[in-house]
């Protein structure tokens, strides 16, 4: 094999093998969001060769993973990331001048803040279960910053509003505006609300660490790919 070097192009990095980018198995090209998982990915290329692709714990493995599976299906994951909007579960609150509607607006209007401040997305809250649709402003601002991820983002995006019902939390995270803790809190908050007052099942502890874990493992790898929220295009709404 050739000399590897690692070439930026636009905001993202490759790795090229003379003037070729280099290729996953499934003949994608690899771009990735920071140079930090580009050396990352040719160090444990120039090491295990081959290998890696193999190696579930290597970050070219999980490097390779998003890119092959995700790249098909860019439009798909965006559609439902949007859907999200609409059954966010931050904006539903439950009757005013309950403990539990004091705590939502303590726990959850902050993250409601900051994405307003910073993506100058304005969410619509309404007390019971009943759906109701956010603003159309709201949705346009979200699909065109939810376009201009790279997939890396978007992936965890996704994953992380499956994992907790909002489209709010995986947002504020990703600005780096609240850590994992915090992120557990807000998108726990009512399930531990329920377990104060009736307790926990076995099963409902299983199910809870569960999350746990996901969450963690999420939060994880969107550290150690130094992923950002790309928020640059809103700004032709301001």
């Amino acid at each position: 094999m050739n000399k590897l070097e690692i070439i930026k192009i636009n905001n993202e990095w490759c790795i090229k093998n003379n003037l070729n980018i280099l290729k996953t198995y499934k003949n994608n090209d690899i771009i990735l969001p920071s140079k930090l998982l580009a050396k990352e990915v040719l160090r444990e290329i120039n090491h295990y060769g081959k290998k890696v692709c193999f190696n579930n714990k290597s970050l070219t493995y999980y490097s390779f993973y998003i890119i092959d599976t995700s790249s098909l299906h860019k439009r798909e994951i965006e559609n439902k990331i949007i859907s999200f909007l609409e059954t966010d579960t931050i904006c539903y609150r439950d009757q005013s001048k309950s403990e539990l509607y004091s705590t939502q607006k303590i726990k959850w209007d902050p993250l409601l803040r900051i994405v307003e401040k910073e993506l100058g997305l304005i969410f619509t809250t309404k007390e019971g279960i009943m759906p109701f649709m956010q603003s159309k402003l709201t949705k346009d601002k979200l699909a065109t910053l939810i376009s201009e991820q790279n997939i890396f983002v978007l992936t965890s995006i996704f994953h992380l509003a499956l994992l907790s019902h909002s489209i709010v939390i995986p947002l504020v995270l990703l600005l780096g505006s609240i850590n994992l803790i915090q992120a557990w809190e807000a998108f726990m908050l009512e399930q531990n609300y329920n377990i104060e007052i009736w307790g926990e099942s076995d099963l409902m502890e299983k199910e809870r660490l569960d999350k746990w874990k996901i969450l963690n493992s999420i939060v994880r790898h969107i550290d150690i790919l130094c992923l950002k929220l790309n928020s640059s295009s809103l700004k032709v709404y301001k």
